[in-house]
């Protein structure tokens, strides 16, 4: 965040110079700190808050908010400008309320908690997955950057399986140092992304469930519709589903008020074909999943933490 309130060519320039480079990252582990020091005291709902409140304010002023606009652009495309930024607003509340309330993730993710913060339930298809979970049935879960996406692999672990969750490290190491810290419980395991394929397969044949956040621009992916627009997405999930002989489970999480969340959990995406080549069915099950991830943005696009290029440079909103 810190870099992000200079200049784009100041910014450049600071991150080439080694002193200056690690003076930027301090400032942001700095700032995170404070944050989780004012939060970590207040009840969750209150921590919840202030995050968002925090956030909404601050970050549409950072060079950062020219993706959530795009990108919202693509997801809302009949909107008008005051509702974009409106929703832009709320996105940035997002990320506040999900950092804020990350210092009280184990009380929220409790649901032996009366009441709990968080509601499990089932769309139809999906009504047994989590028992089938308790028997020791691995999955290939996956969801989105919406509401709060650390409660999954947590509910996961409250099921009584271990889950092996990838993720895509932080540029700032000391930030990404202090949000594993925040994150890591008995029966997580983190995967770095890059050549963790193997890993999670490794998992996957060990009986454990996989914990996947795959609506974001993957380089290594293939083009697949996202919004009526071709956008560079992961097959990794479906091809880990194809290859351990499971099944690809999609996984929403809604946030109900200041940490308050529903967590849904739908019915499997399985291929069209399941006699088709492995590779057409991993970019059908891939379509068929951002299609899924179109509907719940569009149903609460302010829920959508995307602050990075989710679409091509030279790409225009569908329709």
């Amino acid at each position: 965040m810190a870099g992000e309130l200079l200049g784009k060519r100041a910014r450049r320039i600071a991150l080439a110079v080694a002193p200056l480079r690690l003076l930027l990252q301090g400032i942001e582990a700095a700032l995170l700190l404070a944050v989780w020091a004012l939060t970590a005291p207040l009840p969750p709902a209150a921590a919840s808050r202030f995050g968002a409140a925090l956030f909404a304010r601050v970050g549409p002023r950072l060079a950062k908010s020219r993706h959530v606009r795009r990108n919202l652009s693509f997801a809302l495309p009949e909107a008008d400008a005051a509702t974009l930024a409106a929703t832009e607003r709320a996105c940035w509340a997002t990320l506040g309320a999900v950092l804020a309330e990350m210092p009280h993730l184990r009380r929220i993710a409790d649901l032996s908690r009366d009441p709990p913060a968080v509601e499990l339930a089932a769309a139809p298809g999906g009504e047994t997955v989590m028992a089938r979970v308790r028997e020791g049935r691995a999955f290939v879960f996956v969801t989105a950057h919406l509401g709060n996406w650390e409660l999954l692999p947590r509910l996961l672990v409250q099921h009584g399986r271990e889950v092996a969750v990838a993720y895509t490290p932080q540029g700032n190491p000391l930030t990404d140092g202090l949000l594993q810290w925040r994150r890591r419980i008995a029966g997580i395991e983190f995967v770095g992304r890059r050549g963790g394929v193997r890993a999670l397969l490794q998992a996957l044949r060990q009986g454990r469930s996989l914990g996947l956040l795959v609506d974001l621009r993957s380089d290594e992916g293939e083009p697949v519709p996202f919004f009526g627009v071709p956008a560079m997405t992961s097959t990794a999930p479906a091809r880990l589903a194809l290859m351990a002989g499971t099944e690809l489970v999609p996984t929403r999480v809604e946030r109900l008020g200041p940490a308050r969340f529903r967590v849904t959990v739908e019915a499997p995406v399985r291929p069209a074909d399941p006699a088709a080549p492995a590779q057409a069915r991993a970019l059908d099950m891939t379509e068929q999943l951002n299609a899924r991830f179109a509907d719940w943005i569009r149903a609460r696009p302010g829920d959508w933490l995307c602050t990075k290029r989710r679409f091509p440079k030279e790409a225009a909103p569908a329709g």
